[in-house]
């Protein structure tokens, strides 16, 4: 087991210090339904994690002092006690992504409709839009969306760098992919309220994109914002996130990955990394070939958006109990840092460190000879398993 474990525990009050033991905490953990459809998300300017919480709601919390900073409701329910309260629906945050500099926040959350008023098969889903208030730090909801793909969402991307139109804003993209077998591109736009200087935000669907009747799973846009890619079942396609009529390009490494899961451009890199359950391709983009792959059950892929790292939570052997959890630079399959864990991995993210006071340690790279500087030194490896725990 990896040392150091913290626990995140859903309503937790904020900024007060876990004493439980170990053995209580994993009985709250247990006692709750609710799976980390999050996963875990590293918030781009405190470094804090946020994670699914309470129904309704997501946790902030700060791995390094073991507290939790806030409670987020993203959902406004009535709570229902007694005999009732087991057949009512919960609502449950599925998705959260954050623009680059924090001042946007996209969720998705949903809720099935109760069997005595509806079918039981149908799903509410919201896709909404936060806007980061400056005076008091909390995110407000400027728009919302009712039933954004049917069947619901995939995933959500941010542009990183906004495209700069006259007269229109900043024209900042938010992509989401649906089981409707269609991504949407999301734009922002600014206006100025009649008789006063006031500014409205509000986000509109520019495009509605399909491409041979695939499903997509996920999208990521490069580091200038300039190109996106959605993974369509075994492709990953290529477009001008201007446009988006047509893919510029579209990349099959293999028909061994009949459907991708995941993909993410390498920060600091000319890399991309798409992955399905049971294979990871880097792909180096100026040559447009595989540079290399890494064929073994995959649990959790995290691609740093900033250095040129990536972190996987892998298997060595299907259904096993032990996972090894590895960091790795774009430009070769061999792992500068790997560890063993014992035990279910639902995430795993790399935090920027506070200091950069750790030991500076070294690893020898087999291909050059040269010495690698450790890639923890200014990064936290955080794992997340599926009972809440935190290393």
């Amino acid at each position: 087991m990896l040392q150091g474990l913290k626990f995140a525990e859903r309503g937790a009050a904020v900024g007060i210090n876990i004493q439980r033991s170990p053995e209580q905490i994993r009985l709250a953990r247990k006692l709750e339904t609710d799976s980390f459809t999050t996963g875990l998300i590293v918030h781009p300017t405190s470094h804090a994690l946020v994670l699914n919480g309470d129904p309704g709601h997501l946790q902030v919390f700060n791995h390094t002092t073991d507290r939790h900073l806030a409670s987020i409701e993203i959902v406004s329910f009535n709570r229902v006690g007694g005999i009732a309260a087991s057949d009512f629906q919960k609502p449950h945050v599925d998705i959260v992504q954050y623009s680059s500099d924090g001042t946007w926040m996209a969720t998705v959350d949903s809720r099935g409709s109760d069997s005595a008023y509806g079918p039981s098969a149908t799903v509410e889903t919201y896709l909404k839009f936060w806007r980061l208030d400056t005076h008091d730090q909390k995110y407000k909801l400027i728009t919302r969306v009712d039933s954004p793909h049917v069947r619901g969402v995939c995933a959500l991307a941010f542009q990183p760098v906004p495209r700069r139109k006259q007269g229109r804003g900043d024209g900042l993209l938010c992509v989401s992919t649906g089981r409707d077998g269609a991504f949407r591109v999301w734009e922002l736009e600014s206006r100025e309220a009649v008789g006063s200087t006031e500014i409205h935000y509000i986000w509109i669907c520019r495009n509605t994109v399909r491409f041979r009747g695939l499903q997509p799973r996920s999208a990521a846009f490069s580091a200038d914002g300039s190109t996106l890619a959605v993974a369509f079942g075994g492709y990953v396609t290529l477009w001008d996130s201007s446009t988006c009529t047509a893919p510029v390009c579209a990349l099959v490494a293999s028909a061994a990955t009949p459907n991708l899961s995941g993909v993410a451009f390498i920060g600091g890199s000319n890399f991309l990394a798409a992955w399905s359950r049971n294979r990871l391709d880097v792909w180096n983009m100026l040559t447009g070939s595989v540079w290399w792959t890494l064929a073994m059950p995959l649990q959790s892929v995290f691609v740093h958006p900033k250095t040129s790292l990536l972190a996987v939570a892998a298997y060595q052997i299907p259904d096993s109990t032990i996972a090894s959890i590895m960091v790795l630079e774009p430009t070769s399959p061999v792992p500068l840092v790997t560890l063993r864990h014992t035990g279910g991995v639902e995430s795993v993210v790399l935090v920027p460190a506070e200091s950069s006071s750790k030991s500076s340690l070294s690893h020898p790279n087999s291909e050059s000879g040269l010495v690698r500087p450790d890639p923890l030194q200014n990064n936290s490896l955080v794992v997340l398993t599926p009972t809440g725990l935190l290393n």
